[in-house]
């Protein structure tokens, strides 16, 4: 069997948030997301939060950049109240795609269609993708 020379991990949803981020996590795990970090700063100004989806299609290697992100921005859509006031404070939204490179040769494509583009930029937030070596179980 023959392994892509990129392999899709997941898609992150990276937020520094300067205020309380308590309604923020609150409201986007009730929509579905999940969140894998919630630390404050050492000096409590800032905390560093990491949200991600809850993981049945990418455990199942069914999942895409595009729709996890479609999962993610659907959840923070939604957000109302307290919960945007934080978000729209955050100095950090980062949708960050993560992939394994196996291989060094060739180029390999993501694709973020325009219309997830646009509604990224349209919640302040940023794409990136951040690329990992070969895992070791490889």
């Amino acid at each position: 069997m023959l392994r892509s020379p990129i392999n899709y991990l997941n898609t992150d949803l990276d937020v520094t948030a300067t205020q309380d981020p308590a309604m923020l996590v609150e409201q986007l795990q009730r929509a579905g997301l999940f969140a894998l970090h919630v630390e404050p700063s050492n000096d409590g100004a800032t905390w560093a939060i990491t949200f991600e989806c809850d993981g049945t299609a990418e455990d199942a290697g069914e999942a895409s950049p595009a729709q996890t992100i479609t999962e993610l921005l659907d959840a923070v859509e939604g957000v109302t109240g307290d919960a945007r006031r934080v978000w729209d404070s955050a100095t950090l939204r980062v949708f960050n795609i993560g992939v394994e490179s196996v291989e060094q040769r060739g180029p390999h494509y993501i694709d973020v269609p325009q219309t997830l583009l646009t509604r990224i930029a349209a919640l302040g937030a940023d794409l990136r993708v951040t690329f990992y070596g070969p895992s070791s179980n490889t």
